[in-house]
């Protein structure tokens, strides 16, 4: 993903991620220059512009402040799927033929209408199923009708 999104500030609001990163961003800088500002004006500090020691302290803060915002915007920004339950139901593709005995066990039809329909044996629709079963992952023609309405293969 590159920066493109932040080319124009009416994109930058509407993407999510960029409006927090453009957040983080502006308080970071708030953050640093208000740093170096307090160590400019205390009477601690010696000279300006800062010595050495301090300008390594301002640079370490820095640095620490960059990387705890990068560990908790990368834990934000984890894909969605890693919060969610992996489907059971491996996406693998049907035959034609396959897809054709789904849609009509999902609309209730019987292995001997099947049958009847496609010019074929009760049998072979049965083994059909169990190959089809066994290659989705599935249990029974319950989970089988289920997966075709969740494929649009049939209306819910």
């Amino acid at each position: 993903m590159g920066f493109g999104y932040l080319t124009s500030p009416v994109n930058l609001w509407r993407n999510p991620h960029a409006a927090v990163l453009s957040r983080v961003f502006v308080a970071n800088v708030a953050l640093v220059v208000g740093g170096a500002t307090v160590l400019a004006i205390t009477p601690a500090t010696v000279s300006w512009p800062l010595a050495p020691i301090e300008a390594g302290e301002l640079a370490a803060w820095a640095l620490v402040l960059l990387v705890v915002d990068y560990l908790v915007l990368r834990f934000l920004f984890l894909p969605q799927r890693m919060f969610t339950r992996r489907p059971r139901v491996r996406d693998v593709e049907l035959t034609p033929r396959e897809l054709e005995i789904v849609r009509l066990i999902a609309d209730s039809y019987t292995a001997k209408e099947i049958g009847e329909m496609l010019w074929i044996s009760p049998k072979t629709v049965d083994a059909h199923r169990g190959r089809i079963l066994k290659k989705l992952g599935l249990r029974d023609r319950v989970a089988l009708t289920r997966y075709a309405i969740r494929r649009g293969l049939v209306p819910p």
